[in-house]
């Protein structure tokens, strides 16, 4: 049994690279580390899952592309006028100067 589970530890650290690629693709490079972690927290909390060991890198690939794509989406969408400083439609002109003296 334990060389089962050496034998799918190394295959899973040899796609470290891959999952970091992943990571570097569709987020910020300050998130790769955590996102890595995690990543790697999904492999093996799903192992049972895998049916078929060849096909490890691509089912660590879509994990990875899963997880990424959730990480994306909790991110707080912040409003495109407040971020390119255009007052919002909402907000007379007179409130959004008053507003960014407030800050």
């Amino acid at each position: 049994m334990s060389e089962t589970i050496n034998a799918f530890d190394s295959a899973v650290f040899g796609q470290i690279d891959t999952i970091r690629r992943i990571g570097y693709r569709y987020l910020r490079t300050d998130e790769v580390d955590d996102f890595v972690q995690d990543v790697l927290l999904r492999v093996y909390a799903h192992r049972t899952h895998l049916r078929d060991n060849v096909a490890l890198p691509a089912w660590i690939g879509k994990i990875a592309r899963n997880a990424a794509f959730d990480l994306n989406g909790k991110r707080r969408a912040e409003p495109l006028d407040e971020a390119m400083g255009v007052p919002s439609p909402e907000r007379t002109p007179y409130e959004h100067v008053e507003r960014n003296e407030r800050r």
